[in-house]
């Protein structure tokens, strides 16, 4: 299965991590989509595969192994 279309949703910067993923060498379309204007829905539209990466963000001084006691 090739992939021709990427969407990504997240509460903030989507648009920006969409716009450095159009630069790989690829024919697929990337775009980032935020929750404002229905970015959800358009983000799921006629999609294929879903895939929910979830996490909790690093503080400063934190380390990987502590947050991940945390999921």
């Amino acid at each position: 299965m090739n992939a021709f279309q990427l969407g990504l949703y997240d509460i903030v910067n989507t648009p920006g991590v969409a716009a450095d993923l159009s630069h790989i060498a690829t024919p697929a379309k990337v775009e980032g989509y935020l929750p404002p204007d229905d970015g959800l829905a358009k983000t799921l539209k006629g999609a294929d595969i879903v895939v929910i990466p979830a996490g909790v963000p690093r503080k400063p001084g934190v380390r990987a192994i502590q947050t991940s006691a945390l999921r």
